[in-house]
């Protein structure tokens, strides 16, 4: 992914939050049906404003500016046991929601990335690991598994996509 990070230096504010989002739609559609499951109600509402909120900025029909109401639905959200296993996701949104996302720089883009590959591996059935688990025991079962994979590889392409090198 070392590449693709890369890439996120050269592409603009805009190209970026528009990998954002586009991560965003496929992150949601590939979690399994449970964590899907979890988008009801609270949850879903904030979701679904949160994304209509940075489609807004990209089309051009919003100012891009901040949303506090929408920032503070998710942050609770993200402290909700309830929903636990989406934590990442309503991290990861508010970081787009919280500033102008038409201005989203190349850390917080990766923070955002980062977040949405997290919310796929925590809705997998992986093993618990003790605090000092070396990095590369931890990386090996993440790799092993099909949807963490998927994530990962859906996410480089998209880059690349944006980049105009896919």
């Amino acid at each position: 992914m070392i590449a693709e990070v890369a890439l996120l230096r050269t592409i603009s504010s805009v190209q970026r939050i528009e990998l954002v989002s586009d991560v965003i739609n496929d992150t949601v559609a590939s979690l399994p049906d449970a964590a899907r499951g979890l988008l009801t109600g609270e949850a879903g509402i904030a979701v679904e404003a949160a994304i209509r909120s940075i489609r807004a900025a990209v089309s051009g029909s919003s100012d891009g500016g901040p949303n506090d109401e929408i920032f503070d639905e998710l942050i609770e959200l993200s402290e909700d046991f309830d929903v636990l296993p989406l934590w990442q996701l309503f991290m990861g949104l508010s970081y787009c929601v919280a500033a102008n996302p038409l201005k989203i720089g190349v850390d917080s883009t990766e923070a955002v990335l980062s977040a949405l590959y997290d919310v796929v591996r925590d809705c997998e059935d992986l093993p618990e690991f003790p605090v000092g688990t070396s990095e590369d025991v931890v990386l090996a079962v993440e790799l092993a598994n099909d949807r963490c994979m998927g994530a990962i590889a859906r996410q480089k392409e998209l880059i690349r996509e944006a980049a105009g090198q896919g």
